[in-house]
C-alpha cells in the first residue's frame, strides 16, 4: 500500500512540474484533469473533503482545452 502511495505521490510531483515547466502543457493537463476526476468520482463518501479537487480539475481541463495542439494549416 504504501509503494502504491509513494508511486502516486511521484507522479502528482511530476505533472506538477512539468505544468510548470510550460512546455507541452496539453498532456500534463489532461492527466491532471484524470487524476483530480478520478479521485472525486472514487471517494465521494468523502465528498466535504475532495470538493475542492473539481476546482482544481476545472483548472486542468481549462488548461488543456487552451493548449489543445492545433495542425497549422498552410495554404
Amino acid at each position: 500500500d504504501t509503494l502504491l502511495l509513494h508511486a502516486f505521490g511521484i507522479v502528482e510531483v511530476i505533472i506538477a512540474l512539468w505544468i510548470l515547466w510550460g512546455k507541452y502543457l496539453f498532456y500534463p493537463a489532461v492527466a491532471a484533469f484524470l487524476m483530480l476526476v478520478g479521485i472525486v468520482v472514487f471517494n465521494t463518501s468523502e465528498f466535504q473533503v475532495v470538493f475542492r479537487d473539481l476546482s482544481i480539475a476545472a483548472m486542468a481541463l481549462y488548461l488543456a482545452i487552451r493548449h489543445y495542439p492545433m495542425r497549422s494549416q498552410t495554404v
